[in-house]
């Protein structure tokens, strides 16, 4: 019985990570940089973070948890040859991850970090990036307007997210109404501070960093 709660387990562990959106940073010995693939780096919750080498690595690395949420997962995985080499990281809980190389973070600023927000979607398959959608002013005190002329849909929906991952609300849903592409929405209620814009629409996702005044 126990045999058979272990495989059931496994198997629906193993469904569950083919749901989740792999998100891949390189690991670039030449320049002792870590890639990550966009900016800033935002993963939904119970996605995987998997460190790649972007070329033979030729000296010790590690990918080591510097500051992250309390009650994450640390984590300490030391990157050496062979070129294959590999780290895969599952995060469970919402907030900023910091990483550092503990040998070259000093040295050569070997840092990284990936904020982890609350699922809005269960498409494994969205394109998360800040490429090709402008939202000004930034910062803002009162109106955030988003310039989605860009792209053929006219059905998108923005959530509110503060910058710990929580999600605050839902600013816009459904159509775009002005004829130039531009959603306006007003953010008059939100303290100051730091948060982020999560746009979906037309098959794609994308993410961009908010300060209100």
């Amino acid at each position: 019985m126990k045999k058979l709660l272990l495989l059931v387990s496994g198997l629906f562990l193993m469904a569950s990570q083919a749901q989740s959106t792999v998100h891949v940073v390189r690991v670039w010995d030449g320049y002792l940089q870590f890639i990550e693939p966009e900016s800033p780096f935002i993963v939904e919750l119970g996605d995987t973070i998997q460190w790649l080498p972007l070329d033979h690595p030729f000296m010790v690395h590690t990918v080591t948890s510097s500051d992250i949420p309390a009650g994450a997962m640390t984590f300490d995985y030391i990157w050496q040859a062979p070129a294959d080499t590999f780290f895969q990281y599952v995060p469970t809980v919402l907030g900023v991850y910091h990483y550092v190389c503990s040998p070259h973070a000093l040295s050569h600023g070997m840092v990284g970090s990936f904020t982890v927000i609350e699922g809005t979607t269960s498409t494994a398959e969205s394109n998360m990036s800040n490429g090709n959608i402008r939202i000004f002013p930034n910062p803002t005190a009162d109106q955030l307007a988003i310039d989605l002329s860009g792209f053929q849909s006219n059905e998108w929906t923005v959530h509110l997210m503060d910058h710990s991952g929580k999600l605050l609300d839902v600013l816009h849903r459904g159509a775009i109404l002005s004829e130039n592409g531009i959603l306006v929405a007003s953010v008059v209620h939100l303290s100051a501070g730091v948060y982020f814009v999560i746009v979906e629409g037309d098959g794609i996702r994308r993410a961009q960093r908010l300060v209100k005044r």
